[in-house]
């Protein structure tokens, strides 16, 4: 999330995103009055991830399930991903979604987010604002996204319509 300061600037000449947007796009569509709805529900492993020791809690549960097949060859390597979140944040570069009940997100559908609940635990909170936006990136950038995820939150929230890009017309 620094490639848009002064010092990213000087040692990056382009950048790829393979998983999220923007971080401030992200960040609107996580928390705050054109937040989605959809999202913040597919967003609920953020607060399980940047829970303190979250690989290694209910006998390494996300180790388990998600670090050693991705190839992580301890709890403690795997922890060491799971700070990123944390530190994301801590430092406000990215919004939190509002953390919710197991029964509101199995009610919606959100069978995997209400499942992580279950498992973890939790209690419902309002979330927090990004307090620290990255701003306008003028770095060459090429953000790689699937498109059913996000078409209608893109289409919401950046303005964005598959008919607009070539690449939106690809099968992803």
């Amino acid at each position: 999330y620094s490639a848009g300061s002064v010092h990213g600037k000087q040692r990056l000449r382009s950048f790829t995103s393979l998983t999220i947007p923007h971080l401030d796009a992200f960040s609107a569509g996580l928390h705050g009055p054109s937040a989605d709805e959809e999202q913040q529900r597919a967003a609920q492993y953020f607060t399980v991830f940047s829970q303190e020791d979250s690989a290694s809690q209910n006998c390494s549960f996300a180790y388990q399930t998600m670090g050693r097949s991705s190839g992580f060859d301890s709890v403690v390597d795997f922890q060491k991903a799971l700070w990123w979140y944390h530190g994301c944040f801590a430092a406000g570069a990215l919004a939190m979604p509002p953390s919710l009940g197991r029964f509101e997100l199995c009610k919606a559908g959100a069978g995997l987010s209400c499942f992580l609940r279950c498992v973890y635990g939790g209690h419902p909170s309002r979330g927090a604002a990004q307090t620290s936006p990255t701003g306008i990136i003028t770095v060459p950038t090429l953000y790689v996204l699937q498109r059913t995820t996000v078409t209608s939150w893109a289409t919401t929230h950046l303005h964005w319509r598959p008919s607009n890009t070539a690449a939106a017309s690809t099968s992803t």
